[in-house]
């Protein structure tokens, strides 16, 4: 462990151990459903379009896997708050850090390709917009706010790591 890094366990957590469990309880039972239905939906729209799929809906799905992968992080995190709380299991503060670093990458990353995705839906001048081409934006939009509520809550489970502070040793 490098000097200056705290463990992040219940002990040194301490009240922060239940929020930083409850965010990612709530981001993991947020973006699953989110990311779900835009996936039904846009299979739904490829399945019953005659059009030969498009680049946006492509971009859609990429930013649908990045979805389900900040997900899957989610549930990681909601997996170590537990682990702390009940085993007592100690986790590096860095790796915890990095992690909800990293899934912030993720979703940023998924927001840009799926904001892309969004940009090609638009009809070229003259052209018109189809009913399933509604279901295609559905899809995206939903991405779009599974992506965002990830942030968020990447970003109030930061802050209550930050709040952690050393304990002075017992004399």
């Amino acid at each position: 462990m490098r000097s200056g890094d705290l463990p992040v366990s219940a002990d040194t957590l301490g009240d922060s151990a239940a929020t930083v469990r409850n965010f990612a309880f709530a981001s993991f039972w947020v973006q699953l459903p989110l990311t779900i239905v835009s996936a039904g939906i846009l299979f739904f729209a490829i399945s019953f379009s005659k059009a030969p799929s498009d680049v946006s809906r492509w971009f859609t799905l990429v930013g649908i896997v990045a979805s389900f992968i900040s997900t899957f992080f989610a549930h990681g995190f909601l997996t170590l708050a537990k682990q702390a709380i009940n085993e007592g299991k100690t986790v590096s503060r860095s790796f915890l850090v990095q992690n909800l670093v990293r899934n912030t990458n993720i979703n940023l990353a998924g927001i840009g390709i799926t904001l892309i995705g969004l940009q090609a839906s638009a009809p070229a001048p003259g052209g018109t917009l189809v009913s399933l081409d509604v279901f295609s934006l559905q899809a995206s939009t939903n991405t779009l706010l599974a992506h965002f509520l990830s942030v968020v809550f990447a970003n109030f489970i930061i802050g209550a790591v930050n709040r952690i502070r050393a304990r002075p040793a017992a004399a």
